[in-house]
């Protein structure tokens, strides 16, 4: 994995989920930011069969919170 820094932007959060995303309208990433806080970001479907999603971060204060 790659650095990932505080107030970072123009970044691509790209997961696989292996699952199958037919059908559904909204998808979501939900995180965990290093204070506890739970967060979501809209995410796009790249690939609905192979379930591939991302989250392009555009704005500095998606990603706000230094730690592991």
């Amino acid at each position: 994995m790659k650095w990932i820094f505080r107030a970072k932007s123009k970044l691509r959060i790209l997961i696989d989920t292996k699952c199958d995303l037919s059908g559904y309208e909204t998808v979501l990433i939900w995180a965990r930011k290093p204070d506890g806080n739970v967060v979501s970001f809209p995410a796009v479907v790249k690939d609905e069969e192979k379930g591939i999603i991302f989250y392009d971060v555009v704005d500095e204060n998606d990603i706000d919170k230094s730690g592991w």
